[in-house]
């Protein structure tokens, strides 16, 4: 596995059906951008899929995704346009401050519900942009996150080595580093969630180099580490 050369090659031709069928993807975002009291059923599911599927294209020409995004965020009546909004808003680069104040938005109005707030702190870590993994340690240390609430581990660790590929696997080393500092971490605080986030590291074998091999390193640290729990040992031991 090539992570740089398939993040390139999906980004190039994402732009490039982007440019191609801008047209057509805005007529699809209007078709389905169906002002109607918010139901739960398949039709209004599916048609919330292909109009936010079309907003991420959208997001890449032009800053007519951006202004349709911003939009979307304020008007929205439910969660999933309102968090599809805000995913493709921080994931644009050209967004600029209406990502930030999206965020902020975001967060003061949902501050109050925990589950809300992680996927606040996952739409985050799983930003593609350059300066991932500063993000999500600053992050780390926001009043929102405790490395004991098993949930916001999930969605800011987890999210960021699980999901995302092109800052995790970050051609210095760093993701993996930093992947193994916290499985020894929370080898003291839960071992059990600790096991879970070891298996980006053991895929290590699969991928081409210099990746596999800072892979493979970080997997030894983690095994080197003193008082390893049993389930993190097995997993470790088995992978290397």
């Amino acid at each position: 596995i090539h992570a740089e050369a398939i993040n390139d090659a999906r980004s190039f031709m994402r732009t490039a059906l982007a440019g191609s069928l801008a047209n057509q993807f805005l007529t699809l975002y209007q078709r389905h951008n169906i002002q109607s009291t918010y139901a739960p059923d398949t039709q209004q599911i599916g048609s919330r899929s292909v109009k936010n599927s079309t907003l991420n294209y959208l997001m890449l020409v032009g800053d007519a995704g951006i202004e349709l995004a911003w939009h979307q965020f304020k008007c929205a009546d439910n969660m999933t346009d309102k968090s599809a909004a805000l995913r493709a808003l921080v994931n644009c680069p050209t967004a600029g401050d209406f990502a930030s104040r999206a965020l902020e938005s975001f967060e003061k109005q949902w501050s109050d519900e925990a589950l809300v707030i992680n996927l606040w702190l996952q739409i985050q870590a799983t930003n593609p942009q350059a300066g991932g993994l500063a993000r999500v340690e600053a992050l780390l240390e926001h009043a929102h996150f405790s490395i004991k609430n098993p949930n916001k581990v999930r969605n800011l660790i987890g999210a960021f080595c699980q999901a995302n590929l092109v800052n995790f696997h970050a051609p210095d080393g760093s993701g993996y580093a930093f992947l193994a500092r916290y499985i020894t971490q929370l080898n003291a605080i839960n071992p059990q969630v600790a096991a879970r986030l070891v298996t980006p590291l053991t895929r290590w074998r699969k991928f081409a180099e210099p990746h596999g091999e800072a892979m493979r390193h970080a997997l030894q640290q983690v095994a080197d580490h003193g008082g390893l729990a049993k389930d993190i040992q097995e997993i470790v031991t088995k992978s290397l």
